[in-house]
């Protein structure tokens, strides 16, 4: 799960890293660009426009390719030695610092500003201080990391004038709620849980590398790992198209497999609700199966199979930041999903469209159909399907 690198600059022909982030999908289980973070090199010999850059270091960027411009959510950003989400981990123990902005290390070269806002403390890999030498996704957007994923680490180290990286993948363990995707290659560590409000989407090709002992030390069994399926586990396994800068790519459809992480690693295997056509799921090196291959059958793995009602459900409730919406649909339909104010006045519209059988979710962030945040009070969630209508009372506590 570890990859090292070491990165020569540009100007010397070096290489550029590029570490897979966040697949943002623009057409659901179907279109999707790839956020991802490119390394680089820099220091003051190596071209004539680093010159004025008082020291060696790694620069993080960030690069989102359908992002809007606007700040907070811009196409390209420089994540490292930037300030922008300096505060993210609260280095000094308080809250986010209001000020923190796109800077470029202003802060290297005043001493007052240092002092002010806890010098570089959060401001992961700084390259012009090395006072910093791990980078990871609390300093991204909080939306890029799970309270399940330990997120994504990259280590940083000088040997013999040259940058080495380290860049560690997410490890999965805990809880998951609402909706989560894996795509491409996970790590395991521990039990992972699927709570009632939650689905899990696995996309085709992924591979799930799960790892022969418990972090956690829980479920069932302390010492093997355990997915737990409490709400769905989704595997979608159709053909994809991938946006990027060169166009488009389709990705083919292939099936997903739970493996061991390593030789001779075994684990407990998948129990709960389970939605997979014949042959997309395949469980590989479980207690069970003693290491053998076994093909999931279609639709549910284990557990009740349920026939679907019309309802709408949110959690939490009351809420702070945000709720999540969960509503499930008997068959496919036309839904209109909104907010309205005590007064019955329409605040926000959360969906609008047709969407198939089965659970559907989505997040509310106390703010209006204007992005702005709204006061606290009681508001009505309005679920229309067709001839049917559900309220649910959502209570906003800022």
């Amino acid at each position: 799960g570890d990859t090292v690198l070491r990165l020569e600059t540009l100007a010397e022909e070096g290489t550029v890293l590029i570490v897979p982030l966040h697949a943002e999908f623009i057409v659901p289980d179907a279109v999707f660009a790839q956020e991802y973070l490119p390394l680089e090199t820099r220091y003051p010999e190596g071209s004539y426009y680093d010159r004025h850059l008082p020291g060696s270091g790694v620069l993080i960027w960030h690069v989102r390719p359908y992002g809007t411009g606007a700040p907070g959510d811009k196409k390209v950003d420089l994540v490292s030695a930037d300030g922008l989400y300096a505060d993210a981990a609260f280095p000094l123990g308080r809250e986010p610092d209001a000020d923190g902005s796109d800077n470029l290390d202003f802060w290297a070269h005043d001493s007052a500003y240092s002092r002010q806002h806890g010098g570089n403390l959060g401001d992961a890999t700084d390259p012009f201080g090395k006072i910093h030498t791990r980078f990871d996704t609390r300093y991204l957007p909080r939306r890029l990391h799970h309270a399940a994923s330990s997120g994504l680490r990259i280590n940083i180290h000088e040997t013999d004038g040259t940058m080495v990286v380290t860049v560690r993948q997410p490890r999965w363990a805990g809880t998951i709620e609402g909706q989560v995707r894996w795509m491409g290659e996970v790590f395991v560590d521990g039990d992972v849980r699927v709570a009632k409000t939650g689905e899990l989407v696995v996309y085709g090709h992924t591979r799930v590398r799960v790892s022969g002992v418990d972090r956690l030390q829980s479920g069932s069994d302390p010492r093997l790992c355990e997915v737990q399926i409490d709400g769905m586990l989704r595997v979608h396994t159709g053909v994809l198209t991938e946006l990027g800068q060169r166009g488009r790519r389709t990705i083919p459809r292939g099936n997903v497999v739970f493996e061991g992480w390593r030789a001779g690693d075994t684990w407990a295997g998948v129990e709960g609700r389970v939605q997979a056509g014949e042959g997309e799921l395949v469980l590989r090196d479980t207690v069970a199966t003693r290491g053998l291959a076994v093909s999931v059958p279609t639709a549910v793995l284990t557990g009740e199979s349920e026939t679907l009602e019309f309802t709408l459900s949110n959690f939490p409730n009351p809420f702070n930041a945000a709720t999540t919406l969960d509503f499930v649909l008997p068959a496919a339909a036309p839904v209109h999903l909104a907010v309205y104010n005590a007064l019955g006045q329409r605040v926000r519209v959360l969906m609008d469209g047709v969407r198939g059988a089965g659970r559907h979710q989505t997040v509310w962030d106390g703010r209006d159909d204007s992005g702005r945040d709204l006061a606290s009070g009681i508001y009505l969630s309005r679920l229309l399907l067709a001839d049917q209508l559900l309220t649910r009372k959502l209570f906003l506590v800022r």
